[in-house]
């Protein structure tokens, strides 16, 4: 994906359940936060490498905060906004969450205020709690579904994804495979058929004002951090050690991934289980595994 733009994705899966599906996804661009290393020196080449590693995973960082905080349009066109509960609420849910109470679904409630929304001038499109995952470091979505008497029917999500340099999916070939560093913001807007319909543009205005909007909330806090942070005489310390840090997990990474291919390609072996694949994926027609 390329950096700093947005791209456009249909959910073909579902199409027969939906009337309308759209996803803006956006991947950062960091390049602006670096600093300008001498890369003729091999200490300074070094130090280059570790900041950018440390500076992706801030970002990450900052994004999640963007997305507990619910600050999805600091920065989105006047007429499109999110309005969410206030940071006293996010807190005390936060607190009964850290009890062993309620996590919030169901009960928060937010809303989408929009310019010709419906027949009057502005439009106001009630949304509560769906859900909130996360899937370990790599990934946090938040999604909200729309409520009774609104102007349409549906369920908007919002996700932060970290794509790791040395992350491996089954379901890829090996040329697919992720090869660089990264965060990718997700928002998507979907209509099921028998729901109040909503225009395809005004779908596309939301989702893409949401994604631009986290974009620069993101890259905004992530600036702000780095320049309090450069301030520190250990700041070269850190994100050496960071560095270090990262090395050492991918080195178990790749002790991992070898075991991996090792056992894969014994049980390819077995007589009529055909070409033997480091992703793991097998030929139409060959043996499962375990059989």
């Amino acid at each position: 994906m390329p950096e700093n733009c947005i791209t456009w994705e249909k959910k073909s899966g579902i199409k027969n359940l939906l009337s309308l599906s759209v996803t803006a996804r956006k991947r950062l661009s960091l390049d602006s936060l670096l600093e300008n290393y001498n890369n003729e020196d091999d200490e300074d080449t070094s130090l280059a490498e570790a900041e950018e590693d440390y500076v992706t995973e801030l970002a990450h960082q900052c994004a999640i905060t963007i997305l507990d905080s619910r600050r999805f349009s600091e920065y989105s066109p006047a007429n499109v906004r999110f309005q969410g509960p206030s940071q006293s609420s996010l807190q005390e849910v936060a607190r009964r969450k850290s009890r062993g109470g309620s996590n919030g679904v169901g009960s928060e409630s937010a809303a989408i205020i929009m310019k010709k929304l419906g027949i009057f001038p502005w439009g106001l499109q009630p949304l509560k709690l769906s859900y909130e995952e996360e899937n370990g470091i790599k990934s946090k979505a938040i999604a909200y579904q729309t409520m009774k008497h609104g102007h349409f029917d549906g369920e908007l999500r919002l996700s932060v994804e970290r794509l790791f340099d040395d992350m491996i999916d089954d379901e890829k070939d090996d040329d697919d495979q992720i090869n660089e560093d990264g965060v990718v913001l997700s928002v998507s807007l979907v209509v099921p058929k028998k729901g109040k319909k909503l225009n395809r543009k005004k779908a596309e205005k939301i989702v893409d004002s949401f994604v631009s909007s986290m974009s620069s909330s993101i890259i905004s806090e992530t600036k702000k951090t780095l320049a309090r942070q450069r301030q520190s005489k250990s700041y070269r310390e850190k994100i050496t050690g960071f560095a270090s840090s990262r090395r050492a997990i991918r080195n178990e990474n790749e002790q991992k991934l070898e075991a991996m291919a090792a056992d894969r390609k014994r049980r390819w072996k077995r007589k009529g289980a055909g070409r033997y694949r480091p992703s793991g994926r097998r030929i139409e027609g060959s043996p499962r595994f375990g059989s």
